[in-house]
């Protein structure tokens, strides 16, 4: 088991590009758990790479929160 820190990304894109990182790495499974703070500005780039690695990663587990 691996735990990557991912609390200083910025954005989605930077945590989907991290995650593809994960997945190059070919893992058995994938579990991510993150807590949003407040709204961000929609990011269909960084929305749609998470997306893409969820899928091509049959076996993630996202797990998240989203604080106001």
């Amino acid at each position: 088991m691996t735990i990557v820190d991912m609390t200083e990304l910025p954005n989605r894109r930077a945590l989907a590009m991290a995650l593809e990182e994960i997945a190059a790495c070919k893992p058995k499974t994938i579990g991510v758990d993150v807590v949003f703070e407040g709204l961000k500005e929609y990011d269909e780039l960084g929305d749609s790479m998470i997306w893409s690695v969820a899928h091509a990663q049959p076996k993630t587990v996202f797990s998240y929160k989203l604080i106001n």
